[in-house]
Parts: structure tokens; C-alpha cells; sequence
């Protein structure tokens, strides 16, 4: 089975490099996605994303792994692809409800520029 590996904010896909090591031992074809939160509009980065998963959804089953923001874009992304659906969707510290310490520092510029719009 093919496995696509989304990484959080502020992470890029180096922080998965274990994992990734592990499950190929396992015998796992892995695939990772990368985005700067930063600097790009989360619907471009979650477009980008269901072309990603579409592309790999013809390969045969597939399976995807999101670590925090990477689960989020993944929630908002499968819904829109037009091939068949992951057959597991596994969620590593997403926030499955907006965290209330982003909606207080939302108010401050130096947050906003930190986290971008995802933040």
C-alpha cells in the first residue's frame, strides 16, 4: 500500500524522515507532501494537496498520515478528490477544533505574520 505523509506547520517533510524509514522497511511505498504555511493561502496549499492525492489514488489503495495542520489540510482535501478515497485517514495531534490560544493571538500582526493564514 502507498502511504502520503503530510507534515504540520512550521515542519517540513524532513520531520517525518523515521517514520518514513520504518514503514519502508515495512514494505510500505511512502510519498511525502511538503508546503510553507507561512508563505502560501491554505486553499492553494489544500488544492495542491488533491492533485497530490489524485495522482496517487491511481496508483491503487492508498493510505494518508497528517501530523497536526497536515491532518486538517488532509480533512478539507479528501472530500474533493475525484478518484476513489484513502483507505485510512490517520490524524497525529490534529486539532479537530480550532485551539483557542490561535483565536486569542489571532488579535496580534506578529502572530499573523508568523503562523500566515493557517496559523
Amino acid at each position: 500500500m502507498n502511504l502520503l505523509l503530510v507534515h504540520g506547520l512550521w515542519r517540513t517533510p524532513l520531520s517525518f524522515i523515521l517514520m518514513v524509514r520504518r514503514l519502508r522497511r515495512l514494505g510500505y511505498g511512502t510519498e511525502q507532501f511538503g508546503y510553507a504555511a507561512v508563505a502560501q493561502r491554505y486553499d492553494d496549499i489544500a488544492g495542491r494537496l488533491v492533485q497530490r492525492l489524485e495522482r496517487l489514488s491511481a496508483k491503487g489503495p492508498y493510505a494518508v498520515i497528517g501530523h497536526s495542520l497536515g491532518g486538517v489540510l488532509l480533512r478539507s482535501a479528501i472530500p474533493r478528490v475525484s478518484g476513489p478515497a484513502p483507505e485510512h485517514l490517520i490524524m497525529l495531534g490534529t486539532p479537530n477544533r480550532p485551539p483557542r490560544l490561535a483565536h486569542l493571538l489571532g488579535v496580534y500582526w506578529v502572530y499573523r505574520r508568523l503562523m500566515g493564514q493557517c496559523g
